[in-house]
């Protein structure tokens, strides 16, 4: 079963997602959508899987052959494209987060639900070898009782919608570990100089797991570089775990017990980003085709909305915000 997709977006994150097409063995061809010249020709010069290009992303939905829609536009926009291709029948898969509010995501699942479509909701984090090495390791007790979590992301883009996309990540890999968040609070500030992108340029969040832990995300775009890294430690009663994805790191996950120190071996492959997004778009290909549940659940996704929603109604109001389930 050969898939056409119609790819909605040419930022880098849609080149990410095209490399994944193009390790699908279930895809032979990827129409684009974009509507700046520019970014719409440097895609198709540089993937010879795209076959077609257009201005408007209408004209995927109304071709026949296109059996999915990947959005990689704004996030103020994906709601509204995702429900128009469920409702014309296509798959869908998304950027994170998928939605600006919840009754947004909602109405993408309603239209999921009532068509022959399915939803799927791109985290690639949720891949990443190390990530996941640390969540069999906490889940098998190794670390003892969780008690704190910690997550420092650098992000160099400058920009707002990065920011809170790399908010959104980090809070789904933290409640991939450790259940849902119970409450949460935010504390946002702008990066001083013309760089600064918006208010949440820097932001410190802390959030109170439900399961009784305590987790801190920590991000900034104060620095330079080629892409985001991150740095988790989790802290338990028995031990602590270190995990980092920063592309130069030849030590991606390191265990700390009493006064010994080991590394713990797992394989992360260079520009673990764009590894962990061709990973995860193969996986949801191959859910599409066998009818297989995906390696990143829309509970998942849900979640980390309704953490990410709290986090920012805790800026405006200055307050803690428990968050309902």
């Amino acid at each position: 079963m050969a898939l056409t997709v119609g790819q909605i977006g040419a930022g880098v994150v849609a080149s990410w997602h095209l490399q994944g097409y193009v390790a699908a063995p279930g895809v032979d061809a990827v129409v684009l959508a974009e509507p700046d010249t520019a970014a719409r020709r440097r895609l198709y010069d540089q993937y010879g899987i795209i076959k077609q290009v257009h201005e408007d992303y209408q004209a995927l939905l109304d071709d026949p052959q296109v059996g999915i829609i990947d959005i990689c536009a704004p996030v103020e926009q994906r709601a509204e494209i995702a429900i128009a291709a469920l409702q014309a029948g296509k798959h869908v898969i998304c950027e994170q987060p998928p939605a600006s509010t919840m009754a947004e995501f909602e109405a993408m699942q309603a239209a999921a639900a009532a068509g022959q479509g399915r939803l799927f909701v791109a985290i690639p984090e949720l891949m990443i070898p190390a990530n996941e090495r640390a969540r069999e390791l906490i889940h098998q007790g190794e670390v003892g009782e969780v008690l704190l979590v910690g997550a420092l992301v650098v992000d160099n883009t400058l920009d707002s919608s990065s920011i809170r996309q790399s908010i959104y990540a980090a809070m789904a890999m933290l409640q991939r570990w450790l259940g849902p968040a119970a409450a949460v609070s935010m504390t946002a500030k702008r990066v001083a100089g013309e760089a600064a992108a918006g208010p949440e340029d820097t932001a410190l969040i802390n959030m109170e797991m439900a399961a009784g832990a305590l987790a801190q995300i920590a991000v900034t775009c104060a620095a330079a570089g080629d892409e985001p890294t991150t740095e988790r430690r989790i802290v338990g009663t028995k031990g602590t775990l270190l995990v980092r994805d920063d592309p130069e790191d030849e030590l991606p996950l390191v265990g700390f017990e009493e006064k010994m120190f080991f590394s713990i071996p797992v394989h992360n492959p260079p520009h673990i980003r764009e590894y962990a997004t061709r990973q995860l778009l193969c996986d949801f290909v191959d859910c599409i085709i066998e009818g297989k549940a995906p390696a990143v659940s829309l509970q998942e996704t849900e979640a980390a909305l309704r953490t990410l929603l709290a986090a920012y109604e805790s800026v405006e109001s200055g307050r803690r915000v428990a968050i309902a389930r």
